[in-house]
């Protein structure tokens, strides 16, 4: 009797495909040294202060780099959003603002929109018309409420207001 030798087992497709898509860590901000001063902002493209302002708002590498770069694919965005993540300008411009925000030193977008609506609803004293107009049109660029909002079909009072409230999430009286 003769005893076969065992021949290694090929990795079947499934297998290896996979270990390919296995997710990849979470990537870690870069610590900055201490001491480094709060009041000296990095020098960064229009881009990259989106991609670094989305990740202030909350947003996750991939959907702060498709914000910054809306035209590039999801899978890419993965990518390019952590290799962002590490760059280490990027990564201290993110702690400055960070430890910014800890000290009070600045303001958050929900704190500025609450400024906003206190200005827009007269509820500081000595505010002109202008500025109560401003407040609003800076705040509807905050939310992208600038838009445009399109009806068709005929253009009646009801349905413009119709359309408006649709738009801004208020209840309409049919």
């Amino acid at each position: 009797m003769t005893a076969k030798k065992k021949t290694p087992k090929k990795k079947t497709a499934r297998k290896a495909a996979k270990k390919a898509t296995k997710k990849a860590p979470k990537p870690v901000i870069p610590d900055i040294p201490e001491g480094t001063p709060l009041d000296t902002q990095c020098e960064l493209s229009p881009s990259e202060e989106k991609f670094v302002n989305a990740i202030i708002d909350g947003e996750n590498a991939t959907q702060a780099y498709l914000i910054a770069n809306p035209k590039v694919k999801k899978s890419s965005a993965g990518t390019e959003g952590h290799r962002l993540l590490k760059k280490p300008k990027i990564a201290e411009e993110i702690h400055r603002i960070r430890a910014l925000l800890r000290t009070g030193k600045t303001l958050s977008r929900q704190r500025k929109r609450e400024i906003l609506a206190d200005i827009a609803e007269g509820a500081i004293d000595d505010v002109k018309v202008s500025d109560r107009t401003n407040a609003i049109n800076i705040d509807n660029k905050m939310t992208g409420d600038e838009k445009p909002i399109r009806i068709e079909g005929e253009v009646t009072l009801s349905r413009i207001i119709k359309g408006i409230n649709s738009s801004t999430g208020l209840p309409t009286k049919e």
